[in-house]
């Protein structure tokens, strides 16, 4: 049910035309209507501001995957499992606001139980292709 990591081309909106294609590494993934992009990311900076930075990193290769139509896939979201500092309680919120305006979802680790029931409960069965 869990897709096999790959490389997805993606094109980003408003860059010129010999930087509007990236390619980008994905671990994980499972089809469930979207085909749903599974990245870890940690979120460990001391300073808050950081981990914004990084989200908005994240949040722009989200949309332009959320836009984006894989040959193969279809439609496609981003989904982060995000890894924050113990007892950080202002990043996760921050980083949830920046992702919820482009499109890509967040799973703290704490959240995990909740993917893992999601995958189970929602996902289909992936049939490998050559990507």
């Amino acid at each position: 049910m869990v897709w096999q990591p790959t490389t997805i081309r993606r094109y980003i909106k408003g860059f010129p035309s010999s930087a509007r294609t990236a390619l980008v590494e994905i671990p994980f993934g499972y089809q469930n209507g979207r085909f749903n992009l599974i990245a870890p990311v940690r979120f460990g900076a001391e300073n808050p501001e950081q981990s914004v930075v990084t989200a908005c990193k994240y949040a722009v290769e989200g949309r332009s995957i959320y836009d984006s139509i894989h040959p193969a896939r279809g439609a496609m979201q981003l989904l982060i499992v995000g890894q924050f500092r113990a007892k950080d309680q202002d990043t996760p919120g921050r980083v949830r606001r920046v992702f919820d305006e482009h499109s890509v979802k967040l799973f703290k680790m704490d959240d995990l139980p909740e993917l893992i029931d999601e995958i189970r409960r929602t996902g289909k069965e992936i049939v490998q292709t050559e990507e």
